[in-house]
């Protein structure tokens, strides 16, 4: 079975959206939340290329380059020391960003594609290559100036989805995550991902901003994540993953500390403790272990809605 996409507008509307948050991030100095997002973003535009019908041969080459680009990216930010963030590459980085405006306009036909932008290719990858420092960066510049810089900016969260017709959707309130080390965890943060039984993500993972707030046992994160997908849409022997990510000082890198998984036969209104299982994530669900043997659970609220058939 292969993963589902979101529709090409929607879907080149949020690699736009976290790629010009990455870049907002990067040109502040916080290198882990942007090679967060670098990584985010890189993994769903190969799985868009590999799976999805909704571009063209030639768009998905254009694509499979500014994938490389960024995926480059993000290793020099994981490869920096954490007090010098490195220059190199940021500005082929910024090029894309009118690779993806021109996505959103192209008309859905292949071959009509394919002929309109064969004779754009190779001016196309010089520009990606030899980015442009006049009116390329004033474009960006004031793209980034819509972001606000705070902790809020580091979430990429969604707002409700487009309904589709007689569809039911699903949001979710995470209260709060059970640890027995929740005071020690540094920049705790809970990415949110929809996927089938084969790991592949249905739809853009969301993160929750960072988070300070915790007692004793628990980290607090009081926020509500839209799920992307329809839950007709959703793979029964999938799930949908909730990953608890942290920063490592010692390695100046964001590390995976545990995860839990809401099965679809588990969706219904109102609140519900998941377990928690120790990293690294199983998709295929064979190897599960069990955090810890205190009881300390996930903790969300879940809200349904279905509209109208009409």
């Amino acid at each position: 079975m292969e993963p589902l996409l979101e529709t090409r507008g929607s879907l080149v509307n949020s690699w736009n959206s976290l790629l010009i948050e990455s870049i907002s991030l990067d040109s502040w100095g916080q290198v882990i939340e942007a090679s967060k997002g670098y990584s985010i973003l890189s993994q769903s535009i190969s799985e868009a290329i590999s799976y999805s019908g909704q571009f063209s041969n030639q768009e998905k080459k254009e694509l499979n380059i500014s994938r490389k680009i960024i995926q480059d990216r993000a290793h020099i930010l994981e490869n920096t020391d954490f007090t010098q963030n490195s220059s190199e590459n940021l500005d082929e980085i910024r090029s894309i960003i009118l690779v993806l405006e021109q996505l959103k306009n192209e008309p859905n036909d292949t071959d009509q594609v394919d002929e309109m932008r064969q004779t754009k290719t190779s001016e196309m990858s010089k520009q990606i290559e030899l980015p442009n420092r006049t009116e390329l960066e004033e474009d960006v510049s004031d793209l980034l100036q819509q972001i606000p810089y705070n902790n809020e900016s580091i979430s990429t969260l969604q707002p409700e989805p487009i309904q589709e017709r007689g569809m039911s959707y699903l949001s979710v309130r995470i209260e709060k995550i059970g640890l027995k080390d929740a005071q020690s965890l540094v920049d705790p943060s809970i990415t949110i991902c929809a996927k089938n039984r084969k790991g592949f993500n249905l739809s853009l993972p969301q993160s929750t901003p960072i988070t300070g707030k915790r007692d004793v046992c628990y980290i607090w994160v009081d926020k509500t994540v839209h799920i992307q997908n329809s839950l007709n849409s959703l793979d029964k022997e999938g799930g949908i993953y909730f990953i608890l990510q942290h920063y490592k000082q010692k390695v100046s890198k964001i590390s995976t500390k545990c995860f839990s998984i809401l099965e679809l036969d588990e969706i219904e209104e109102g609140p519900i403790a998941l377990e928690i299982y120790k990293k690294p994530v199983e998709y295929k669900k064979k190897k599960l272990s069990l955090l810890s043997v205190k009881p300390l659970y996930l903790h969300l609220t879940l809200h349904l809605t279905r509209s109208a058939e009409q």
